[in-house]
């Protein structure tokens, strides 16, 4: 009998950014709090991973300076739930995108 192990068929990397550290803390939060009923693992302030069901992603601070820089990374054995997490998590970063500007023109 012969094993082999293939790489997860959907992987998915993008590199995101907000103007503070404040808004990269507040996007963590609003992730934790919609993937709650999913096992979170945070790794420290800056980072934490959500594994679901054939897959996990990841979210972690990679540069700071003026444009506070994050990856967030995916990978899934199932094509269609990595698709269906990948567009869960950039809505939830356009909505914060969304309250920062709203926050910003009041």
């Amino acid at each position: 009998m012969t094993y082999s192990f293939k790489s997860p068929p959907y992987h998915f990397t993008e590199y995101l950014s907000f103007d503070t550290v404040f808004t990269y803390k507040k996007f963590l939060n609003m992730i934790v709090g919609r993937f709650d009923l999913y096992q979170i693992e945070k790794h420290n302030s800056t980072s934490l991973t959500v594994y679901f069901p054939n897959g996990f992603f990841e979210i972690k601070l990679t540069e700071k300076g003026d444009d506070i820089r994050f990856e967030f990374r995916l990978k899934s054995k199932c094509t269609k739930k990595g698709k269906e997490m990948k567009e869960q998590v950039l809505k939830v970063n356009e909505f914060v995108n969304r309250i920062v500007i709203a926050e910003c023109d009041s």
